[in-house]
């Protein structure tokens, strides 16, 4: 049993990563988050067929009770949203917010001829970090932008949970809350 949770766990990681190469290489970029979501949701959903048909095929003699087999189901999801989890934290999300990440990219895309520091200093200055940054935070529904201020959106979202992630860790460490000036 744990080879098939193990399988149908990691095809659907696998189903994952491919979906959403797929669905980005189509999408606009101003709708990333949906597509994620997307990718997310229909490979949850190959998780549970494949589950289902590993168990129907693979273990159709042995017979485990339907509670068994819905706790195995699960921990297969839960290690499936788990390798997700890590690899859209990890990977998609230092790849498009870390500034060092981008300044190396932009170094090394230049080639042999290099890039100068006031080319960067055009792209990296910090108004087109703050704008950039800001228009990513509206597109993705974060924070809503009306007359010229923006505004936080009472929805949840993934930094929402980021926040109180954050705030139960500082609570459990007994760390005080990061404060912005």
């Amino acid at each position: 049993m744990d080879l098939i949770i193990l399988k149908s766990a990691f095809l659907s990681y696998a189903f994952f990563i491919i979906l959403h190469i797929l669905i980005f290489r189509k999408l606009d970029k101003s709708k990333i988050v949906n597509g994620l979501l997307t990718a997310l949701s229909m490979a949850a959903v190959f998780n549970f067929i494949i589950y289902w048909l590993f168990v129907r095929y693979f273990l159709y003699p042995v017979h485990y009770s339907v509670p068994a087999l819905m706790i195995f189901f699960m921990v297969s999801f839960l290690l499936f949203i788990l390798l997700s989890i890590t690899f859209i934290m990890t990977i998609l999300g230092m790849s498009t917010t870390s500034l060092r990440i981008n300044l190396m990219l932009a170094i090394k895309n230049s080639g042999r001829k290099g890039i100068s520091y006031l080319h960067l200093l055009k792209k990296y200055n910090r108004d087109m970090i703050i704008k950039s940054r800001l228009e990513r935070l509206v597109t993705a529904g974060e924070l809503e932008k009306k007359e010229g201020c923006y505004y936080y959106k009472k929805n949840i979202t993934l930094f929402r949970l980021y926040s109180f992630a954050l705030l139960v860790l500082t609570k459990i460490y007994k760390m005080p809350l990061y404060k912005d000036l």
